[in-house]
């Protein structure tokens, strides 16, 4: 009797503690399950609670894919409060509506080398900026996928904000391959990269970067730089000079980016003619063009020499010109009614001054005739 109360009572402790155990075959899982790879894609999950029954049940397990649910918030300590797993090393969390990751939410699986956040809500909007990073844990991250990563309307300030905020810690140091694709990023502040002294490969593409300079020490062990779709209408020599500082880079993708190909972009093409091996310049078109006539020409195939500066570029030049050519005619005419309020007294002065001379003179005197003397 006693021993029967025991064994129930163990088994109440492991339901409440553990929870059901993770079983792929049933209900509400069916999910594909190995030793080492468990796969829950569409499943429409909403509990977090299964990660800690699939540490649990898969002990072993070193790749969890778990995408297509609504979990909005990764509590902390999502694996559970005295988990340690070794053997994890690859998490795709991607399209599950996660809106905030609390800072522990991934305490115990420190050895992590691949996290997948892509397709996601999270809330940037300044008041949901935590000051704690919820990737401080993991110190052996290589690979780290943030794709369209936040809902619509968090605007790109606080998009970069809530990305320094939670890059920003030793965890990055080992970060090889760096995603931050489709997420309407309009400007990167120079330094930002420099918390990923071994980044190797980075994504910006379908953002609406106008230009990219960052800090060349941050980013000299860059081997790929993705900059497609982008809002990039010409690069100048302070981009190209970065980039031929950049010894180890071997590739770079410009494609799909809003070209101005006018006399501006002269440089930029001859650049990428003396660059063959390195850029890949599939769809690098112009978009616009002066002459219009290489609208949709591929900025290889033309001659730096056939770029005319851009009708707005003119109409500035003249606007230069008509503002000069105002002020001259202003001052000319400022000087024309001082002259014309002043000339009374200007007259006055000259025909007073005559007057004043010709005072100082008298006539002359006529000497007395002599008369001849008879002797």
């Amino acid at each position: 009797m006693v021993a029967r109360r025991l064994l129930l009572l163990i088994l109440m402790v492991q339901y409440f503690v553990v929870g059901d155990r993770f079983d792929c075959n049933k209900e509400p899982y069916f999910c594909l399950c190995s030793d080492s790879i468990v796969n829950c894609t569409n499943r429409d999950f909403t509990r977090t609670d299964i990660f800690a029954q699939l540490q649990t049940t898969y002990r072993t397990l070193n790749t969890l894919i778990v995408t297509g649910n609504n979990f909005r918030v990764l509590n902390n300590y999502l694996f559970g409060s005295k988990v340690e797993n070794p053997s994890l090393d690859h998490l795709d969390l991607s399209n599950n509506s996660i809106a905030l990751i609390e800072p522990e939410a991934f305490h115990g699986i420190s050895k992590l080398e691949t996290l997948l956040l892509n397709d996601n809500r999270i809330v940037a909007d300044g008041r949901h900026i935590q000051e704690r990073s919820f990737l401080g844990n993991l110190n052996n991250l290589r690979i780290l996928q943030l794709n369209n990563l936040f809902v619509p309307s968090s605007t790109s300030d606080n998009r970069v904000r809530w990305l320094r905020s939670q890059l920003n810690n030793t965890a990055m140091e080992f970060i090889e391959y760096l995603h931050l694709e489709s997420n309407n990023l309009q400007f990167l502040p120079a330094d930002f990269f420099c918390i990923f002294p071994n980044l190797q490969f980075l994504y910006l593409a379908r953002n609406s970067l106008t230009h990219f300079l960052p800090n060349y020490q941050c980013i000299k062990n860059l081997r790929e730089l993705d900059l497609s779709a982008n809002a990039i209408v010409r690069l100048g020599s302070p981009f190209t000079r970065l980039i031929d500082s950049l010894v180890r880079l071997e590739m770079l993708l410009l494609a799909s980016n809003p070209w101005q190909c006018t006399c501006d972009l002269s440089h930029f093409i001859s650049w990428l003619k003396r660059n063959d091996k390195l850029i890949v310049k599939k769809n690098i078109t112009c978009a616009t063009a002066f002459p219009e006539k290489f609208v949709g020409h591929s900025l290889q195939d033309i001659s730096e020499k056939q770029l005319d500066c851009s009708p707005d570029g003119n109409e500035h030049v003249y606007g230069v010109y008509i503002v000069c050519g105002l002020t001259v005619v202003g001052l000319f005419l400022l000087l024309m009614c001082i002259l014309s309020a002043n000339k009374f007294f200007v007259f006055k002065r000259v025909y007073n001054g005559s007057t004043y001379r010709m005072n100082d003179y008298q006539p002359l005197q006529k000497e007395p005739s002599v008369e001849p003397v008879m002797v």
